[in-house]
């Protein structure tokens, strides 16, 4: 469903002006997501995790930083959530659970936005998404000393996970600028046609038959993730 796909993407580029937990609350209600991993289908009788599972593991707190429970009951959070017309969000409190959970230790009528507020109020979150950061635009070997992502982490968090500070601080620090860190990457051809795009100051880039075509048979097949990362 491209236009779904386009209008998440415009969630996401929207996104770097607020702050990382106020992203993932509204990835979680956006239509997109809620197809992809079966939000919308998931009841108080049978709750689906698969929100939950990617939440903790690919995109706040990384495996190892959670149990198997954690997953459990923060998908009995997620439930109700649902959609008219496959393209606006609704709530429906009947298919919600909103009975006791416990979530990383802490016992409440946890609902999902409450669930995000707790993952960020773990050690893990301070420094997974930096990581993350680092190994996509800087290098895909050897990060940094860890006490600099840990350090970095603390101030991000003291800026209240804001994703504008976090990017600016990486993007303008003397680290991203290093020697040890340039021409280190191999671009995709995704990377590559788009970067190529910018270079020629097209505004409108042009996406013919056969560039899309030769782009599919690469694994590179626009607005159609081959997986949820």
């Amino acid at each position: 469903d491209a236009p779904t796909l386009i209008d998440y993407q415009h969630l996401l580029r929207k996104g770097i002006q607020t702050t990382y937990p106020q992203l993932c609350k509204a990835v979680s209600r956006h239509p997109g997501m809620l197809i992809y991993l079966d939000l919308k289908e998931s009841t108080a009788q049978k709750p689906n995790e698969n929100f939950a599972r990617e939440l903790f593991e690919l995109f706040v707190l990384g495996e190892g930083n959670y149990t198997e429970t954690d997953v459990k009951e923060a998908a009995r959070a997620f439930t109700g959530h649902r959609l008219r017309k496959r393209t606006i969000y609704s709530f429906n409190p009947r298919a919600h659970d909103s009975g006791l959970k416990t979530i990383f230790g802490q016992r409440g009528r946890w609902n999902g936005d409450a669930v995000i507020d707790l993952a960020f109020q773990q050690p893990a979150a301070r420094t997974f998404f930096i990581r993350e950061l680092l190994k996509f635009y800087l290098t895909d070997g050897e990060l940094p000393h860890e006490a600099y992502i840990e350090a970095l982490g603390e101030q991000w968090a003291a800026h209240n996970f804001q994703i504008r500070y976090l990017i600016f601080t990486i993007f303008e620090s003397r680290l991203f600028f290093h020697p040890a860190y340039r021409g280190n990457q191999v671009k995709s051809p995704t990377q590559f046609y788009i970067g190529l795009c910018q270079d020629l100051n097209l505004a409108i880039v042009p996406f013919q038959g056969r560039l899309l075509q030769s782009m599919r048979s690469m694994g590179q097949d626009f607005y159609n993730p081959p997986n949820v990362r």
